[in-house]
């Protein structure tokens, strides 16, 4: 099957859903089922609303989630690293 282009379309359907995520049919189906790909359903048939994909994988590929998490979890650890050190300077300065 040829990837689908979504000019003009307002929907695509799960297998075709699936091509332009790089997903397998199966796995596909089974993010429908689970929610995780947005669907509406016409009576037997199932499709994918293009404008909810698209905000999907947009809100997906945003690299701002990633790195807020490692500066902040790096300045935590930096922190306790520097607290530590002290600590245990004033330790043996005390003792000798």
């Amino acid at each position: 099957m040829r990837i689908p282009t979504l000019e003009g379309r307002l929907s695509v359907s799960i297998p075709e859903a699936a091509l332009l995520l790089g997903l397998s049919r199966n796995s596909a189906y089974a993010a429908a089922e689970r929610g995780d790909l947005p669907t509406i359903r016409l009576g037997r048939r199932i499709l994918v609303p293009v404008g909810p994909l698209q905000a999907l994988v947009a809100a997906a590929s945003t690299p701002t989630s990633l790195s807020t998490g490692t500066s902040t979890s790096t300045s935590t650890s930096t922190d306790t690293d520097t607290d530590t050190a002290e600590g245990a300077g004033s330790g043996r300065e005390g003792a000798a």
